[in-house]
């Protein structure tokens, strides 16, 4: 593999010309530049210096002189005015994308972060007291298959996003995510989400179709505040928290479905005073007297009780059966699906992992069993 090497001087002095920290290139491959972090941990991070164009999609892993090396970081400025670049993909082993990373990058419309467990550090674009590192960008489609850890959202008031995938290893959307992101029509969220943050999606007024997944516990403040398009939302039965104005001007949700037996901590602010006073409560069927008085929900004037609102028919694929015997549930089917039984008010009273014949001892009561990802209400 061809090495590159030049007089750091003399580069110093032509970065300064153009306004852009100096990063040396160690080696570049399949044209993409590199620099050497650790020759102990043969770490490299990508930096300026290649005509990047087109879609770039930058490897987890890449060989030089015979020495394996993991991408850890994409530099400061490494895509600094690429006006040509229409694509980035950054693998799971980027921890880190510095300042200016993409600013100037006027025709970038796909970004990916690739699935991974640890989450990425996103620095900013340095106009005036910082701004997002995509500010520049024309992002219109996004994967996101991982958390990010950031001081200026990069995605924040992105008007040209249409298309949002989140991947099953993000477990939150941090506050201010997409904020006024007003051309984004349809969110399915993954069951791996447990929190949506402050004003997470706030002001995304073109907004349509929402699934909040199956796992969401905290809907912070202003999470869907002003999202006008809205007409209906599921809340899972895992939601325990959602926040002031969450749902605050949402002048077209007609339905709130919330499948939590236990009503969930809100406030009277949290929906708009158009859906709790024109707007349907469903919830779960023995539950409208302990919602008709519970703190924020007690503000819708219509509530009524669906005979199933768990979302999924627990024989939907005749594999699974409950039956009862004596005191106890035989679950027979589950094939090594975790088993959760939900008692009325929330708590988890059994998990494991199970199979055919299992019994289950449960006192009389109102439960909610869920196997794999089907749910079902028992009253036994």
């Amino acid at each position: 593999m061809e090495k590159f090497t030049f007089e750091r001087p003399a580069l110093a002095a032509l970065a300064m010309c153009a306004g852009i920290t100096a990063l040396a290139i160690d080696f570049q491959s399949s044209g993409i530049s590199y620099e050497i972090v650790s020759s102990s941990e043969a770490t490299v991070r990508v930096v300026s210096g290649s005509d990047y164009s087109g879609v770039v999609v930058i490897p987890s892993k890449v060989s030089n002189d015979g020495t394996s090396y993991s991408v850890v970081e994409i530099g400061k400025n490494a895509f600094n005015g690429k006006n040509s670049l229409t694509g980035i993909t950054i693998p799971a082993s980027v921890d880190s994308i510095g300042d200016d990373a993409f600013t100037g990058c006027t025709a970038l419309s796909t970004v990916t972060f690739e699935d991974g467990t640890e989450p990425v550090r996103i620095g900013k674009k340095s106009d005036g007291q910082g701004a997002a590192i995509f500010a520049d960008a024309s992002v219109s489609t996004l994967y996101l298959g991982r958390d990010i850890k950031c001081l200026w959202v990069p995605f924040y008031q992105k008007k040209s996003l249409t298309r949002l995938t989140i991947g099953n290893t993000v477990t939150e959307i941090g506050n201010y995510a997409f904020y006024q992101c007003i051309n984004l029509q349809t969110l399915a969220l993954p069951n791996s989400i447990k929190t949506i943050g402050r004003g997470a999606f706030n002001g995304c007024r073109n907004l349509y179709s929402l699934d909040l997944g199956k796992s969401v516990e905290n809907i912070d403040d202003y999470a869907f505040n002003s999202c006008a398009s809205i007409t209906s939302i599921t809340l899972p039965m895992t939601v325990k928290k959602i926040g002031n104005y969450a749902f605050e001007d949402c002048t077209g949700l007609n339905d709130v479905h919330s499948q939590n037996p236990q009503p969930p901590t809100c406030s009277s602010n949290s929906f708009s005073e158009d859906a709790t006073t024109f707007g349907t409560l469903h919830v779960t069927k023995g539950t409208k007297d302990v919602y008709a008085v519970a703190n924020g929900w007690s503000a819708f004037k219509t509530i009524v009780e669906d005979e199933e609102t768990t979302g999924i028919v627990l024989n939907e694929v005749n594999e699974v059966s409950i039956t009862r015997n004596g005191n106890g549930l035989i679950v027979n089917g589950a094939n090594g699906k975790n088993v959760i039984v939900y008692a009325f008010d929330g708590r988890v009273i059994y998990s494991t992992k199970c199979y055919s014949g299992r019994e289950i001892s449960l006192d009389a009561g109102t439960y909610v069993i869920k196997v794999g990802n089907q749910s079902v209400k028992i009253n036994k």
